[in-house]
């Protein structure tokens, strides 16, 4: 048997004044961090998620990039899991690095200050 109550709610309570509701800010749920402030000198920037795809350029320590997707990969040589992260720099093609020569953030805003912090 299934019972159904219907509610009726007004925003400033039983008195009929209509007033505004307001919520507090809160900032979105990210499922992974999409900003990162490279950490390794002349990182390389890799035209695959895997070292032995051909080198496209380099970017230096202190730079903030955009996470625009990631894999996982298991290198062969040393038998380790490496994520890969595909980013994105104004002006320039996406490319790929390696997690390990990057720490990741979840806005830019915060990516930038930690690089104010480390890389002044």
């Amino acid at each position: 048997m299934v019972v159904m109550v219907a509610l009726s709610v007004t925003p400033a309570g039983c008195g009929g004044d209509e007033g505004e509701l307001t919520l507090p800010s809160v900032p979105p749920v990210r499922e992974y961090p999409e900003w990162a402030l490279v950490t390794f000198p002349y990182a390389r920037l890799h035209a695959g998620p895997e070292r032995s795809s051909a080198i496209v350029g380099h970017v230096r320590s202190g730079e903030v990039v955009r996470i625009v997707g990631r894999r996982a990969s298991v290198e062969r040589e040393q038998d380790r899991t490496v994520r890969w992260l595909r980013v994105a720099r104004e002006g320039q093609d996406e490319a790929w690095i390696s997690d390990r020569e990057a720490d990741l953030f979840d806005t830019q805003a915060q990516a930038e200050r930690a690089r104010e912090v480390h890389y002044p």
